[in-house]
């Protein structure tokens, strides 16, 4: 699975330019700006004109590669997010939350793509092990489990990430557990 250039090229063209108009989670470190819940629509961004026709299109990759039945549910606290980062950023060290979940929710995972990879760092870092990602990749981080940050981003240029989180039930877990692992 992958984010074709195309699309990330217009991903990275937007948050480019409106990025300076993002939020600031200042729980981070250095300078990062974002948009967090993209899942929903908001006024500010189709007046900024959001591709979202872009995030329809890749969250239909996701569920016929994962195999998602429509239980799936958005991750409800930062949803999906577009971040733009620059020299300094690194993402605080933690584990994703679970809140105000349906009881049998157990497990939330982020589907992340690097849209713009930076001169040097920007890396994830999942449980203490560094992830190689070329810019379009993706990486997956079972977020709610796994402790994750990042290796502090160097340089001009920025780092810009997709983050589409989901939380699944056992069996949708079970099902991107399995696909996952091979």
């Amino acid at each position: 699975m992958k984010l074709n250039k195309q699309d990330a090229d217009i991903l990275v063209n937007w948050i480019e330019k409106y990025h300076s108009y993002g939020k600031d989670p200042r729980t981070h470190k250095g300078y990062v700006r974002g948009y967090p819940n993209i899942n929903h629509i908001d006024n500010f961004l189709i007046q900024k004109d959001f591709p979202y026709d872009i995030l329809i299109k890749l969250e239909k990759d996701i569920y016929n590669y994962f195999d998602f039945s429509k239980y799936v549910i958005k991750d409800p606290l930062f949803g999906w997010f577009l971040s733009y980062s620059t020299e300094g950023h690194v993402v605080k060290y933690h584990q994703d939350p679970i809140l105000n979940l349906p009881e049998d929710y157990t497990d939330i995972i982020r589907i992340n793509f690097m849209l713009k990879k930076p001169e040097s760092g920007g890396q994830p870092i999942i449980n203490k092990k560094i992830i190689e990602v070329k810019e379009n990749d993706y990486w997956i981080c079972h977020a709610s489990k796994d402790f994750h940050t990042s290796v502090e981003v160097k340089g001009d240029k920025p780092r810009i990430v997709l983050s589409m989180g989901y939380a699944l039930n056992y069996s949708d877990f079970m099902k991107f557990k399995k696909k996952y692992e091979n």
